[in-house]
């Protein structure tokens, strides 16, 4: 069979392809692409329409942790909420009471930083566009860093002191990471699970805000 690389950047992908590391490569999804800014791959064997059916059939496994203003509470349980386009503004994502399509996402807190943010892990049961970040900028937890839907953090921000509000101030993405991607192999039924830790951007803001608490 062909070899099939996947992966969160399309100039990786290319890159892969071109240099005939794979024969064919797809980004993971438009949902996947759009949270992260990332540059893994990873390659599987298997022709192409066995490996594709796996993202029509949303059977692969998605982690996320996510550093977030707030603490949610309870501290586990469930985020549901159509999502479609913001009629306030096209380039946002939002929650919608008609037109969006049905979007879930679990999450469970992994680390409190006091009352001011927190580390939150989330798994997606559907994948929709933007979905962790809107759907936590919808209970009021955006991303920190987040520069289409973390805008109100004005009180969160002035309650830390002004090392921790530099530091937050020089992280220059949404502090979102994309740690765990499973699915089962299309030929063998291999369960396959691939783990990535926390970037060291995000483990120092963590250990900034967590002194900061």
């Amino acid at each position: 069979g062909e070899i099939v690389g996947i992966g969160r950047s399309r100039r990786t992908l290319d890159d892969a392809r071109s240099r005939r590391i794979v024969d064919k490569a797809y980004l993971l999804d438009d949902a996947w692409q759009a949270e992260i800014a990332g540059a893994d791959v990873v390659v599987v064997a298997a022709p192409v329409a066995q490996f594709a059916a796996l993202f029509a059939a949303h059977t692969i496994e998605r982690g996320y942790r996510a550093l977030v203003w707030g603490v949610p509470a309870p501290i586990e349980g469930a985020i549901e909420g159509a999502i479609g386009r913001d009629p306030h503004d096209r380039k946002r994502m939002a929650v919608v009471r008609g037109g969006g399509k049905p979007a879930l996402t679990r999450y469970k807190l992994r680390q409190r930083l006091g009352s001011v943010a927190s580390l939150v892990e989330c798994r997606l049961a559907t994948g929709r566009t933007h979905q962790v970040r809107v759907h936590l900028a919808h209970a009021g937890h955006p991303l920190i860093g987040d520069p289409l839907y973390g805008r109100r953090r004005g009180n969160r921000l002035a309650a830390l002191p002004e090392a921790a509000r530099a530091r937050v101030a020089a992280f220059r993405r949404q502090a979102l990471h994309a740690w765990l991607l499973g699915f089962q192999h299309p030929i063998s039924g291999q369960a396959l699970r691939f783990e990535s830790p926390l970037p060291d951007d995000m483990r120092d803001l963590i250990s900034t805000l967590a002194v900061a608490a």
